[in-house]
């Protein structure tokens, strides 16, 4: 669950219609460079395995179902 909120002063606003400045993006010049980094970031995430997780210690409440 995401949960992204904006403020303007002190009321929440809708990001959606916030009318932000664009930029020009990459250079030309640059985007080799850029796809290359990304490529390697990207194996390197991909390679990351997660830790075990412990099993949670189990509730010691019980669910009781009820007929009618």
């Amino acid at each position: 669950h995401l949960d992204f909120r904006m403020k303007k002063g002190n009321r929440f606003i809708n990001p959606l219609r916030v009318d932000v400045p664009r930029r020009s993006g990459i250079p030309k010049n640059l985007i080799a460079d850029y796809d290359k980094v990304r490529q390697e970031r990207g194996l390197e995430l991909a390679s990351i395995v997660p830790s075990p997780q412990k099993p949670e210690p189990e509730s010691k409440t019980q669910t009781v179902a009820y007929a009618r």
